[in-house]
Parts: structure tokens; sequence; C-alpha cells
């Protein structure tokens, strides 16, 4: 498959299709992806969590998948790059993109909201926390990288959307935020129990 980037830079791309619009369909699959994950997330319980120690259960498939939503954001900020140097005022309707974007977060969001509340089962088994918190850190770099950029090309020239995007952005951190702290306690809390059980065996 030929990218934006190569279609581009090599001339091919006449731009019949309003850049906003173009940019609208990159974070889309990414939104879908991201529905994808909701089943395995909603499928986790105290019995197949723990698996993830051994390779199983439905933690590494999640790992994987958003691993590559995160490969994939990187690649739509390059390419959104490159686009915004073919937007055109009056021909673009940045609409397109803060609508695609809303949507993004918004099930972003909801995927976030799922694995928080899943990390409330697992205060008994820590291991859980360490992979988890890892790739959501990744995550959050990668979706905050798409926000700024998004936020720089729809920028004050577009108040109403460009406010929206600031919002949409500030949102999806503060999830991020929620989800971090909740796997990294377990995290602490497999500290806190490794030094209770020095502590008994030394007693």
């Amino acid at each position: 498959m030929v990218s934006l980037r190569t279609l581009i830079t090599t001339g091919v791309v006449v731009m019949a299709t309003p850049a906003t619009a173009m940019i609208g369909h990159l974070i889309r699959p990414l939104t879908y992806k991201t529905v994808m994950l909701f089943a395995p997330a909603q499928s986790i319980d105290l019995l197949n969590g723990p698996l993830i120690a051994f390779g199983q259960g439905p933690f590494p498939g999640i790992i994987t998948g958003m691993e590559d939503i995160k490969r994939d954001l990187d690649s739509a900020t390059e390419q959104i790059v490159d686009l915004s140097n073919y937007l055109q005022e009056g021909a673009d309707d940045p609409q397109d993109v803060a609508d695609a974007y809303w949507q993004f977060v918004r099930i972003q969001q909801v995927y976030l909201q799922i694995l928080i509340a899943k990390a409330g089962l697992f205060t008994l088994v820590p291991v859980i926390g360490q992979p988890l918190t890892s790739v959501l850190r990744d995550s959050q770099r990668a979706t905050d990288a798409l926000g700024a950029k998004l936020i720089s090309i729809i920028d004050s020239n577009y108040p109403y959307q460009n406010n929206q995007l600031i919002s949409d952005r500030a949102l999806l951190n503060g999830w991020y935020n929620r989800a971090i702290a909740s796997y990294d306690g377990l995290i602490g809390l497999r500290k806190r129990d490794g030094q209770k059980e020095i502590r008994a065996f030394i007693a």
C-alpha cells in the first residue's frame, strides 16, 4: 500500500479532496481499532487477568493492540504534517478534523474507563501493573502528539474548532493519567508487598 506521504511528496495526488477531509480519514481507523479492543478489555476477570504472567489471557492481546494503535498514531501524525501544507482557506472545513478527533477521543475515553474499572480487580495481583503502565504511557505520548499537531494546524484562525480540539486533548490526557495511576498503583502495591515479605522473613 502506498502511503499518503509518498503520494503527496511525489506530486501524484491532486488535492481534489480537501486536506481536512483526508486528515479525518487518517484519524477514523484509529477510532475503529480502539473499538476492537473493547471486547478483550471487557473480558478481563479475576481468573484470566493473572495469566499475563504466562503470556496468556486477554492482556497480551490488549497490549499488542495498543502498540499497533500507537504505531498508527505516529504514522498518522507524520502524514498530517505533510497534509497541513495543502490546507486552503475556504476549501477546507476544519470541522472535519474536529469531529474526527472528537470521535477518537470519546472512544478512547470509553476504552480507558473499562481498563480503569478492571484495574480494581487486581489489588492482589500486582504483576499486571508494569506492562499496562508502560503501554499506557507510550499511548498517551502518541495521542498527545496527535492532538498537539491538530491544534497547531486548526489554529486560532478557527476559534470554535481550535477550542474544541484543545478541550478534547485535555480530556483524553486526563483519562490517560487516571488509567496510568490505576495500574501504576499496582506496581506500588507489589513493592510494598515485597517489603512486607522481606520484613517477615527477617523477623
